[in-house]
């Protein structure tokens, strides 16, 4: 009798053993199924929220350069541009245009001359956001000439990390209030430093 007991107990104890481990096994299974799967959903919704605001960010940096080729953007030669012209020193140079020594024109700048100042047309189009800029610093005779420059409206808009910035005529030291108002308005391109430097410098040699 204590023998059939003693059995009983064992194996009443056997089983709720088994119980007990079922529960923790559908206890495991809930969490796998539940919030692991939920919390690895938030971790993928959250990386591709980052990676649409890094799109977003590069396609802000985008906006404000030039396309590959278009007015402004950085040329080793005129086959680089759309134009079939790309400003740089050598290609004034070459022009007969005697250009200081120590001048640079950072990584060229695709361009055309001989455009009318203040107009658009095929050489110098409206859609590459291109605008004609006379060439009367260099030569009184050029006034009605133009190059192609990159219109603006701040420095965001050129290609500042190469030493590129938004000029006016005004900033050109020696050009009278009167040639402004002829030739250029309150026009402002894209140019750098030493191209400015230059157009004064030869204002004042043609003053002497």
């Amino acid at each position: 009798m204590k023998k059939s007991l003693l059995l009983v107990l064992i194996l009443m104890l056997a089983a709720f053993n088994f119980i007990a481990c079922d529960d923790g096994d559908d206890d495991d299974d809930d969490t796998t199924d539940g919030d692991t799967t939920d919390d690895d959903d938030d971790d993928d919704d959250n990386t591709t929220d980052d990676d649409d605001d890094d799109d977003d960010a590069t396609d802000d940096d985008d906006d404000s350069a030039p396309a590959e080729g278009a007015i402004g953007s950085a040329c080793a030669d005129k086959t680089a541009c759309t134009s079939d012209f790309c400003l740089n020193v050598a290609t004034l140079n070459g022009l007969g245009m005697e250009t200081p020594e120590d001048m640079d024109i950072t990584n060229g700048y695709c361009s055309s001359m001989g455009c009318t100042p203040g107009e658009n047309d095929e050489s110098c189009p409206a859609a590459e956001n291109g605008l004609c800029f006379s060439l009367y610093p260099f030569n009184e005779s050029f006034a009605s000439m133009g190059l192609c420059l990159t219109a603006c409206s701040s420095d965001a808009d050129c290609r500042v990390d190469e030493g590129y910035s938004c000029y006016g005529a005004a900033d050109i030291e020696g050009l009278s209030a009167d040639v402004i108002a002829e030739y250029y308005g309150d026009a402002t391109v894209c140019l750098n430093q030493d191209i400015i430097d230059w157009a004064a410098a030869s204002l004042a040699e043609a003053a002497e």
